[in-house]
């Protein structure tokens, strides 16, 4: 039986395991993954091979956190931010609808960055979790100046812009399980 952990650097790192034949028990051991993009897709590849198999991975729970604000930022970023950026796009039931599925987005978001910090046992590597939160605030109170004030479509469009930015630069950071 072997007990030297696979050490995971990036998501190739993780596919590769799928080539992996063995009835041994397997010790994984995530160290960092290239960005937090590719969070969702990492984490379904390791769920299907460490449900039927005798692996153990002790880093999948914090993998499964930073997918879910993989997969929200996503949603934000595919779905519902181009609807507040079409040219003649007006306050009404589709648009605040939107606006709802964003302030929940940003809810979300701030409850990960939450768990993520509890889940990080060395905060000097935790990078992500204060990002994830400084994007939580600030899409809730972008989804807020336009449902509880009465700003208009023109502010919620330049607020939108500006949220663009940081949104793919935390999709594109990468992510520190632990330091060797």
């Amino acid at each position: 039986m072997s007990f030297e952990p696979i050490r995971c650097y990036t998501s190739a790192d993780i596919k590769a395991l799928q080539q992996t034949r063995t009835d041994e028990v397997v010790f994984l051991d995530l160290v960092s993954l290239e960005s937090v993009r590719v969070a969702r897709e990492s984490y379904a590849v390791l769920h299907e091979l460490l449900v039927p198999r005798n692996w153990l991975c002790g880093d999948l729970d914090l993998l499964s956190l930073v997918a879910g604000v993989s997969l929200e930022l996503h949603k934000i970023n595919h779905d519902l931010l181009p609807r507040f950026l079409v040219q003649e796009v007006k306050l009404d039931g589709d648009v605040l609808e939107a606006l709802l599925v964003l302030k929940n987005s940003a809810i979300a978001l701030l409850d990960l960055a939450k768990e993520i910090k509890e889940e990080i046992d060395d905060v000097d590597e935790d990078l992500i979790s204060c990002k994830v939160e400084r994007l939580g605030m600030s899409l809730l109170d972008t989804a807020n100046l336009v449902l509880i004030s009465d700003a208009n479509i023109d502010s919620l469009q330049e607020r939108v812009r500006a949220l663009v930015g940081p949104i793919d630069a935390l999709l594109a950071a990468p992510f520190v399980f632990h330091s060797e």
